[in-house]
C-alpha cells in the first residue's frame, strides 16, 4: 500500500515540476500556459442584475431619476413620446438651460403634437429619417454622457402596459450610447454633437444597431453549447439562425422560446420547423392592447442580448433598432429568472381562433 502511495506522490511531483517549468520552456506566462491548456477565458462584464428594469418600472424609476439628475445634456431616441409627465420633465430641463435633444419617428400617431409641444418649450426635437415601411424603434436615454438607459417601455400612454425590459448602462457603455445618439443626430440633422473620446476602461458591453444585431445573434446562436432562452414578439428571420436553433435542439440541447400569442399565427411555418426539432415554444398571453416588447435572449446562462429588435427581417434590415450584448453572469441569471416567470404564465398552444 505504501509503495502505491509513494508512486502516486512521485507522479504528482513530476507533474508539478513540469507545470512549473512550462512557462520557462515555452516563453509564456503561467496564464498563457493555462489558456493553451484550458482555452482563453471569455471577456466578461461586471454589470449586475440591479441594472435591469422590467415593465413600467424603467420609466417611473431610472428614467425619471436620470432626467432629474441631469446637469448638462439629455439625449432621447423614441418611436413616440406622448406621456405628459415625461415631456414636462424634458421641458423643465430645457428651461434650466440644459441641452435636451430628442429624435422621434414622424409616422407615430402622436408625432406632430409631441413635436409641436416640445419645440414650444425649447426642446431640440427632430424626426429620425425613415422611408415608407420603416420605423425608428430604437429606445435610448443618455444623460451627461455618463449614464444611459436602453430599451424599456415606449414613452407613451399605451406603452405603460407592455411587458418590457430595460438596462441601465454606466461608464464606457454609456459613453458609447452617447456616440450612437450623436451618429443618429448627425444623420437626422447633419449637425455634429461634441461627445468625449471614449478612452474609458473596457466593460465588454457591445451596442449594436441593425444590421449588426443580426450578425451578433447569428454568432451567439452558433457559439452556444448548452442552452438558449429567447423571449421576443416575433421570430421569423434569418433562416440560418432558425436552422441553427433547430439543429441545437435536435442534439438534445435546451432551446426555449416565448413568442407573443397575438403575433404567432403569422409565423406558423417557423414555429412548426422549430417544434419538430425539439425546440420548446410557448406563447405569452399578450392582447391587442398589451404587447410582448421584452426582446431578450440568454446564451449558455452567461451572455445576454436585449433591446428593441424582434428577430424579423424588418427589424434587422429595414427599421432603426438598437440592442446591447452583455456578457454577465448576474444579468443573464436575472433575465432567466424573468424568463421562467413568463414561461410559467405562457400558453403551451395557441387558443383557437
Amino acid at each position: 500500500m505504501k509503495a502505491r502511495t509513494d508512486s502516486r506522490f512521485a507522479k504528482l511531483t513530476v507533474l508539478a515540476v513540469i507545470l512549473a517549468l512550462l512557462p520557462l520552456l515555452s516563453g509564456c506566462s503561467m496564464s498563457g500556459v493555462t489558456e493553451k491548456i484550458f482555452g482563453k477565458a471569455k471577456p466578461m462584464s461586471n454589470l449586475q442584475a440591479n441594472a435591469l428594469y422590467f415593465d413600467n418600472s424603467a420609466l417611473t424609476g431610472p428614467a425619471t431619476q436620470m432626467i432629474n439628475a441631469a446637469q448638462n445634456t439629455i439625449y432621447v431616441e423614441q418611436y413616440a413620446i406622448d406621456r405628459q409627465d415625461l415631456m414636462n420633465l424634458l421641458c423643465a430641463k430645457a428651461k434650466q438651460g440644459l441641452q435636451v435633444k430628442v429624435l422621434l419617428d414622424q409616422s407615430a400617431p402622436s408625432a406632430k403634437s409631441s413635436y409641436k409641444y416640445l419645440r414650444a418649450h425649447n426642446v431640440d426635437v427632430h424626426y429620425y429619417p425613415t422611408e415608407l415601411g420603416q420605423y425608428a424603434e430604437a429606445k435610448l436615454l443618455v444623460v451627461d454622457d455618463t449614464t444611459a438607459l436602453l430599451g424599456g417601455n415606449p414613452w407613451t400612454n399605451t406603452g405603460r402596459i407592455n411587458h418590457d425590459v430595460a438596462v441601465a448602462l454606466p461608464g464606457k457603455a454609456a459613453l458609447t450610447a452617447a456616440q450612437v445618439f450623436a451618429r443618429d443626430w448627425k444623420f437626422a440633422t447633419t449637425i455634429v454633437l461634441k461627445v468625449p473620446t471614449n478612452n474609458l476602461p473596457t466593460d465588454n458591453i457591445i451596442l449594436a444597431a441593425n444590421p449588426n444585431i443580426q450578425t451578433i445573434i447569428t454568432s451567439l446562436v452558433q457559439q452556444a453549447t448548452t442552452s438558449i432562452q429567447i423571449e421576443v414578439g416575433q421570430l421569423t428571420y434569418p433562416s440560418e439562425t432558425i436552422t441553427a436553433l433547430a439543429d441545437m435542439a435536435a442534439t438534445g440541447k435546451q432551446v426555449q422560446i416565448i413568442l407573443d400569442a397575438a403575433l404567432a399565427p403569422s409565423e406558423s411555418q417557423t414555429i412548426a420547423q422549430l417544434k419538430a426539432s425539439g425546440v420548446e415554444i410557448r406563447f405569452y398571453p399578450a392582447t391587442s392592447k398589451s404587447k410582448l416588447s421584452a426582446h431578450f435572449a440568454v446564451f449558455d446562462h452567461s451572455t445576454a442580448l436585449l433591446g428593441s429588435a424582434n428577430w424579423t427581417h424588418s427589424s434587422f434590415v429595414q427599421n432603426h433598432e438598437l440592442d446591447v450584448q452583455i456578457p454577465s453572469l448576474a444579468v443573464s441569471e436575472r433575465l432567466i429568472q424573468q424568463f421562467n416567470q413568463d414561461w410559467a404564465k405562457s400558453l403551451t398552444s395557441l387558443p383557437p381562433k
